[in-house]
């Protein structure tokens, strides 16, 4: 695979942004060569433009996917590309199918810094975080329970040392709201503008085709989200020299994910500093912080069937952000869910659990329920985690069935029926 010198021009989508753009060819040939593209705020790109780091971040995942060469035409920094090695080292002992690299890339000059902006870069501030190389902290920002968390988490003195103050809000189009959903998008930028006003930060908005290309043949849970997020940063050389990735599992529960604790900062380069923030608290803790908040009550956005900026309310995510909400006390919670005031208890206990996440955050529930004096609750999604278990066991005696032409439908048709009425 190989990557051509990047190009900027003015934005087909809006002319006031930047659009930032290179094309891909592929060594397999199974597809003809393609334009990856950024829309970018129109204060950056013009270092992105000259550097291949934005796009040995994002192709790390389709490379590791495919196997092969991944060649980067533009110069990238070479603290970058020793910690992308290190990555997919990480991922061969993670997951048995990810395939070897050959990466081959023009190494960048080093950066000239002026001495009193290298005194900086090296100094600790009050809160025991150094000054990055540039001059804006950044938090990817999507109006959900880790969002919030990140921002609102050092405002509330948790964790002070690792308290980091934000400057910029990223929202991204075309990751969970598709590219064609421009007015859903449009209300998002909304929300998160009004957030960034009371906040006293400056959002950034970018754009991107990532997902629409042969990109999406990688795993975005396992494997594209964390590069995804971190290619988009490093596009915003020049405005960000540090990011916050907010984290979705605590440290306990943070199995292998393309968002970790281990990978994201690797993921940094000489000039843009990645940081996962967030894992010392699991969600229950987390909406524990938000419950006080009026303003992340008010946006909050959980929500990834609807692919809008709004919450179905019906989906596993929605059910149990609403629950432990509920749990919690908290005041108005159900604005952003439609107005309901409640969550039945025959919903809770028809809770479906996929995945090993799904059984983590429904233990916590349960444990606060406990907590909270909602035996009802807890006899409830101990029922919901039991009957996952079983159906679990009966749909993997099922899986192997995919693989057989012939009985491909098979499986398909055992989910449909060991799962009737159930929240998933």
């Amino acid at each position: 695979m190989r990557v051509s010198i990047p190009r900027l021009e003015a934005s087909p989508r809006d002319g006031a942004r930047q659009r930032l753009t290179a094309r891909v060819t592929y060594d397999d040939r199974k597809g003809p060569p393609e334009d990856y593209w950024l829309d970018l705020p129109p204060e950056t790109g013009a270092d992105a433009a000259a550097s291949g780091n934005p796009w040995l971040v994002a192709l790390l995942p389709l490379a590791a996917t495919l196997g092969g060469s991944l060649e980067i035409e533009a110069p990238v920094d070479t603290e970058l590309l020793g910690n992308v090695r290190e990555v997919l080292r990480i991922w061969r002992r993670w997951y048995p199918h990810v395939r070897p690299v050959e990466l081959r890339c023009e190494i960048a000059e080093p950066a000239t810094l002026e001495p009193e902006v290298a005194r900086r870069a090296i100094e600790p501030t009050a809160g025991g975080v150094g000054r990055d190389r540039a001059p804006g902290t950044a938090a990817l920002f999507s109006g959900g329970v880790d969002s919030f968390f990140t921002l609102l988490r050092p405002r509330h003195g948790l964790h002070p040392t690792r308290a980091v103050a934000i400057d910029h809000f990223v929202t991204i189009h075309g990751f969970d709201i598709p590219l064609d959903r421009d007015e859903a998008f449009s209300r998002l930028s909304a929300r998160v503008c009004r957030i960034a006003a009371e906040t006293g930060c400056v959002p950034l908005r970018v754009a991107t085709n990532l997902r629409e290309t042969r990109w999406s043949e990688a795993d975005w849970g396992r494997l594209g989200h964390g590069c995804a997020l971190a290619a988009v940063c490093h596009a915003l050389d020049g405005v960000v020299g540090t990011v916050l990735v907010p984290s979705g599992a605590a440290y306990e529960d943070a199995g292998p994910w393309a968002s970790h604790p281990i990978t994201d900062p690797l993921l940094s380069s000489s000039r843009l500093r990645v940081i996962h923030d967030g894992a010392s608290a699991d969600r229950v803790e987390k909406l524990e912080l938000l419950a006080g908040s009026p303003m992340a009550l008010r946006e909050l956005r959980v929500c990834f069937r609807s692919e809008t900026d709004e919450n179905c309310g019906v989906c596993p995510k929605c059910v149990r952000t609403m629950l432990t909400l509920e749990l919690l006390g908290a005041s108005g919670w159900s604005a952003p869910f439609g107005g309901i005031s409640e969550v039945p208890v025959h919903e809770a206990r028809r809770l479906y659990c996929r995945w090993p996440w799904d059984f983590v955050y429904t233990s916590h529930i349960m444990e606060l329920a406990r907590a909270r004096g909602r035996p009802d609750v807890e006899r409830a999604l101990r029922a919901a985690m039991n009957g996952s278990r079983r159906r679990n066991r009966a749909l993997e005696r099922m899986a192997p069935l995919r693989e057989t032409r012939a009985l491909a439908w098979a499986p398909r048709l055992a989910e449909r029926a060991l799962l009737p009425g159930w929240v998933r």
